[in-house]
């Protein structure tokens, strides 16, 4: 059992199997490789739907994924977060 698979395991995601645990594993590859962290790409975009432009660039996220994000994050609050830290 790969460590992506045991820790959804452990966060209770039940609705997930282990090919859900390597795609994300792919799109956290690709974040690091195009931005380097996720705080850069927060800080590149221009606002909310910039930020979701660009989630969509990542295999199998598509509008309501990036929706989704977008809801959960205060999307100028992180904004400014990360661009206090990288000053």
């Amino acid at each position: 059992m790969g460590s992506s698979g045991f820790i959804l395991d452990q966060g209770h995601y039940v609705r997930y199997d282990y090919s859900t645990a390597t795609k994300l594993l792919d799109v956290c590859q690709t974040l690091k490789d195009r931005y380097g962290s996720i705080m850069q790409m927060i800080r590149e975009a221009k606002d909310e739907y910039d930020l979701a432009a660009s989630l969509q660039q990542f295999k199998g996220i598509g509008p309501v994924t990036a929706d989704i994000f977008l809801r959960d994050i205060d999307f100028e609050f992180w904004k400014n977060i990360v661009e206090k830290r990288l000053q």
